[in-house]
């Protein structure tokens, strides 16, 4: 009964973090917010200012919008995944029956909303409605890696509120708010290596947490733009549920996890070659390194006596900061059509050695292609696609560790090497209400 118990563990820790890079930006952070930055791999997102999505990367923008718009973005994720294991263990260190080689992504859709509208000539209000995080892992019941991870999800819905202000012809500032829901599952199979007697284990946590951003759009004259976007810290206090099921016994406890993710700063800068050129940069810089050890404290299940234990685990993460850089170009081809192109080199905060089965991230690069139709004089659609490469990620994941004896909390193992790539596809539409 122990043994049972002390296997439920090692799971929660990592509940807020089982967001992979497998399918986007790099750790569990999205881009996808809109199409519009799509097709230039999300180059130039801070200083380019064209369509009320700017709401989400620098509301500063905001200041060019006319009297109103709302646009409705798409984007859909199709990532192709092989894990390949060389060994693994159950939770007792036996050798599990099932496959050695899994696939674990699955497609997924990020949807966006966004809204601009003046106040006076001034200031102008906007709100977004997009996930700034979240994904979906999903490792095989019949697996090798089953009793590392089996399900890993996460899914955020942030609301993010901003007033811009124009101070005068060349500079724009904005402030806001964000309000961040965040429901994360994560299961995985309980047992000594045969299928057909695994249990499992089932859990859940969620919680708000907030923070704020702030933005500045520098017009140097009608062909040039520089942008500068911070978004802070957003704290949660994650609470939620455990459960495990294992030789028809049933048990259940509570679990807590402080989490910060980062805050991160964007410069961007956008300039018209021509009537017909421009182009695009960024450079985003995003504080990882606060991701040290993470710990969990969780309530530990009933005594019968009315009385729960306590313990705290913990998981070494040891992320490091990154910067990403992104090019891109738009052609403006005629009075209907513009085309957009970029490139991105997008470093992933993974450290080799402390690379998980639940955070398989790796540094990729992207390539991308897009476009925008206009429709009428107050209707837009923008397309836009990326491919995504990935470097081979190796992986050595042993679980976390008991804060009281410093050993890893049950002998469940998996090594293996993740080779991977990914495709996004784009739609938006925008309503500019003149």
């Amino acid at each position: 009964m122990a043994k049972q118990l002390k296997s439920v563990k090692w799971i929660a820790p990592t509940l807020l973090f089982s967001v992979s890079s497998i399918v986007n930006a790099s750790a569990f952070q999205l881009m996808e917010q809109n199409v519009t930055n799509l097709g230039n791999a999300y180059s130039g997102t801070a200083a380019l200012a064209s369509d009320v999505t700017t709401s989400f990367f620098n509301p500063a923008g905001l200041t060019y919008i006319d009297q109103k718009a709302v646009a409705q973005s798409f984007v859909t994720v199709a990532p192709d995944v092989e894990l390949t294991m060389s060994s693994a263990t159950s939770n007792t260190g036996t050798t599990p029956e099932g496959r050695f080689r899994d696939n674990p992504a699955s497609p997924a859709v990020i949807p966006a909303l966004h809204y601009g509208a003046r106040v006076t000539d001034r200031l102008v209000f906007g709100l977004t409605i997009a996930p700034p995080y979240g994904t979906k892992v999903d490792y095989s019941t019949d697996g090798a890696a089953r009793y590392v991870a089996s399900l890993s999800e996460i899914q955020v819905i942030g609301i993010s509120p901003s007033f811009a202000y124009a101070w005068n012809d060349q500079f724009s500032f904005a402030l806001g708010g964000d309000a961040d829901y965040v429901k994360a599952r994560l299961n995985a199979r309980v047992g000594t290596g045969l299928i057909q007697n695994d249990g499992y284990q089932k859990n859940s946590a969620d919680d708000w947490g907030y923070g704020w951003h702030g933005g500045l759009l520098y017009r140097m004259n009608d062909a040039t733009r520089f942008g500068l976007m911070y978004r802070s810290l957003v704290r949660f206090e994650a609470r939620g549920v455990s459960k495990t099921l294992l030789s028809g016994i049933a048990t259940q406890q509570e679990i807590t996890a402080a989490v910060d993710l980062p805050e991160s700063l964007t410069f961007s800068a956008y300039h018209d070659l021509s009537s017909k050129w421009a182009v695009l940069a960024d450079v985003a810089w995003t504080r990882w390194n606060r991701f040290d050890v993470l710990e969990l404290e969780y309530s530990g299940v009933h005594t019968g006596t009315g009385v729960r234990t306590s313990n705290v685990t913990e998981v070494p993460m040891y992320f490091k900061n990154t910067v990403r850089f992104a090019l891109g170009a738009n052609y403006q081809l005629n009075n209907k059509w513009l085309l957009r192109t970029g490139i991105a080199k997008d470093p992933t905060p993974v450290r080799g050695q402390y690379r998980t089965a639940r955070v398989p991230d790796a540094d990729r690069k992207w390539i991308a292609f897009g476009g925008q139709y206009q429709w009428s004089s107050d209707l837009k659609v923008d397309f836009g696609y990326a491919h995504l490469f990935f470097r081979d990620a190796d992986v050595s994941d042993y679980g976390p560790i008991s804060a009281n004896s410093g050993l890893n909390i049950t002998s469940a193992s998996m090594v293996g090497k993740y080779e991977s790539q990914a495709d996004l596809f784009g739609i938006q539409i925008q309503w500019d209400f003149v």
